[in-house]
């Protein structure tokens, strides 16, 4: 009897596995894409816009509030993405590499068909020269923004020399008009 019953539980545990990384490789495939993230911006975070972003995860966001109570993220490590809402707006999405600020990496499309292996020069290819480059020289990871494409990209390193960098994040923004001044998220600028 105690063959029969320990059998069972092993064919349980195999096919819930089995199941469950079925599940999660099923998940992957109904991540938002870059332009549907971008959609978002601007956007209450009570919008039913959210509603097909949030059933996407596997798990309900971390919430992270700051005491202005103006500002707060909703975070999915396991997914590899944040987001910053500035008075219940959506202001900015983060999209990490792998085991930056404990996050998995992003398994979705990156925007302009940025890749997470792109370096310095392949990012510059594909973007151009960035408007501005903040960090870097021993003042935090080299950043490199794009305001009229609403793109910030922050590179795995903090010296500007190094070129093979690879990307650590990638920020998407409500884009600048072309020759405006409008501000993006007080995280960036």
């Amino acid at each position: 009897m105690t063959r029969y019953v320990s059998s069972i539980i092993v064919l349980v545990l195999f096919f819930s596995q089995f199941h469950a990384q079925e599940a999660k490789t099923g998940e992957a495939k109904n991540l938002p894409s870059s332009a549907g993230l971008r959609g978002l911006l601007g956007k209450n975070h009570l919008d039913i816009a959210f509603k097909p972003i949030r059933g996407a995860f596997a798990h309900h966001p971390y919430a992270l509030y700051f005491e202005s109570g103006r500002e707060f993220y909703h975070e999915w490590p396991d997914e590899g993405i944040s987001m910053l809402f500035q008075n219940d707006v959506l202001a900015a999405v983060f999209l990490y590499n792998e085991k930056v600020e404990n996050n998995h990496r992003w398994a979705g499309e990156l925007p302009e068909k940025l890749d997470f292996t792109d370096d310095v020069d392949g990012v510059e290819n594909k973007l151009g020269k960035p408007e501005t480059v903040v960090g870097g020289n021993g003042h935090g990871a080299m950043t490199y923004s794009y305001p009229v494409k609403g793109i910030v990209i922050r590179f795995q390193t903090w010296d500007r020399s190094e070129r093979r960098a690879k990307i650590r994040s990638v920020t998407l923004q409500v884009p600048w008009k072309s020759g405006g001044t409008e501000k993006g998220t007080d995280m960036e600028r």
